[in-house]
């Protein structure tokens, strides 16, 4: 019978990244293989992964193991066993299939017999071995980690935006870039507005980069702009020669940027995420549509499965209908003082996720079980979506306060297409469109708007 093996490599760490050490275990297991007669069927390489840290994954191994189960390869060859393990748990998924003989395994720096007791019992020992020596190299570097935190000093890893390489000295030029960003943020716009402006402008990420959306919401909520340090769910203070951001921006950012529910502030078109249908209950979508010969906009439900695509409203008649009305009530109207009284109390989300963290550790050492992992993380992820949600309600408010001024049509009109939405989301909850027999002339009494100051439907702005 042709032996078929699987050779697999792996380094837990390749900081030039130039798989040098993955290439050294592969020559290695290829002449072992050539030695015992074995064809190689292919090289699996985790180049740069660790095999104990539970929550990572190893590619290459998962493909290894699933050919193994499936018979395309027949032999396994490494360099050595705590390349492959350094989770006694998982070994036992390869000792079930040498145990009844569907698969050969070799090792460069030591032979296992995995079909005998004895040896499986010394696989099983130098695999405990691997994971003592992990756990105790884990522990070394955490309490370097610590006492580096203590000191003020950065730990590692690439320069951070608006800092010199030792991560304390600020660059003037990238903190007012960084400062830009803060300020129109705050301000109402998107992270998507101020993406697009850095961009025009010629302004490069650390790595000459265009700027994405999800980088500068990651870059933005860090404390260390703030001269602060989080690890471990404890708060240090880092030597820097002065702070960006002042503490209490940083916590707004944190509320915009992090929460799972965003009030509707994106969209192209005016009214995107604001209409619905009267019908279904499905949001409209913008869309051209061919009106007495020619193309016009319009706001209509999406078709199925998605909608019911029955109704439909043109667009420029429908967004001026709204833009006065939202200049109107701003011009008459001021917030009640029951709708934006005292803010929502807001429990510490960071505290709350150095907690996720500290679980997560304890799991990852075995302090803990699964079960009892999964019911501690649930109960505090229900925490943090319920003060993500508080500091979101917060939000909405200071928006619908610094928003809601006396203005006219003209000052509405004057505002960017990001501000006008913001203006319309701080009057005007939802806009309900029903269906009416003719399509071709708009109607108001077709419109049922609920405005966030008394939450009733109405077309009109109650004195």
């Amino acid at each position: 019978m042709t032996v078929r093996a699987a050779i697999y490599v792996r380094i837990s760490e390749d900081r030039d990244g130039t798989a040098l050490g993955v290439g050294r275990q592969e020559e290695d297991c290829r002449a072992l293989c050539t030695a015992r007669g074995w064809e190689v069927a292919g090289v699996y390489a985790d180049n740069d992964v660790s095999a104990y840290d539970k929550r990572k994954k190893r590619p290459a191994y998962e493909r290894m193991m699933s050919d193994l189960r499936d018979g395309v390869v027949n032999a396994l060859a490494v360099y050595n066993i705590d390349r492959l393990y350094r989770q006694p748990r998982e070994l036992n998924d390869l000792l079930d299939m040498t145990d009844s003989g569907r698969v050969l395994f070799a090792s460069v720096g030591g032979e296992y017999d995995l079909s005998t007791t004895d040896g499986r019992f010394m696989a099983r020992l130098m695999v405990d071995i691997a994971e003592k020596s992990s756990a105790d190299t884990s522990r070394r570097q955490k309490r370097k980690a610590r006492q580096t935190a203590e000191l003020g000093q950065a730990h590692g890893g690439t320069t951070p935006y608006g800092f010199e390489k030792d991560r304390a000295t600020v660059i003037e030029s990238e903190a007012a870039v960084i400062r830009r960003a803060v300020d129109a943020i705050l301000g109402g716009a998107s992270l998507r507005a101020t993406c697009i402006a850095l961009n025009a402008d010629g302004i490069p990420t650390k790595q000459g980069r265009t700027w994405s959306e999800s980088q500068l919401s990651r870059m933005l909520v860090r404390p260390r702009y703030t001269g602060k340090r989080v690890l471990d769910g404890v708060t240090y203070d880092a030597r820097m020669s002065r702070v960006i951001i002042t503490d209490d921006e940083h916590a707004e950012l944190v509320a915009r940027l992090t929460s799972r529910r965003r009030p509707p502030t994106r969209g192209r078109w005016l009214l995107s995420g604001f209409a619905y249908c009267g019908l279904c209950g499905t949001r409209m979508s913008h869309s051209p549509a061919w009106t007495r010969g020619r193309i016009s906009r319009t706001y209509r439900c999406q078709p199925k499965p998605i909608g019911c695509g029955g109704v439909s409203v043109v667009a420029e008649p429908f967004e001026r209908y709204i833009r006065a009305l939202v200049a109107e009530h701003s011009a008459t109207r001021s917030l009640p003082p029951g709708k934006t009284a005292k803010p929502v109390p807001v429990a510490d989300v960071s505290k709350l996720v150095a907690r996720l963290a500290v679980l997560d550790d304890a799991f990852a050492v075995g302090d803990i079980s699964p079960a009892q992992y999964r019911s501690a993380s649930r109960s505090v992820n229900a925490l943090v979506v319920k003060a993500e949600a508080a500091a979101v309600a917060n939000a909405e408010n200071a928006v619908r306060r610094s928003r809601l001024v006396p203005m006219d049509a003209a000052d509405f009109d004057a505002l960017d297409r990001e501000a006008k939405r913001a203006t319309i989301a701080a009057v005007i909850e939802r806009i309900t469109v029903n269906r009416t027999p003719c399509k071709r002339t708009f109607d108001p009494a077709r419109l049922a708007i609920v405005l966030r100051e008394d939450e009733e439907p109405n077309g009109r702005v109650k004195p």
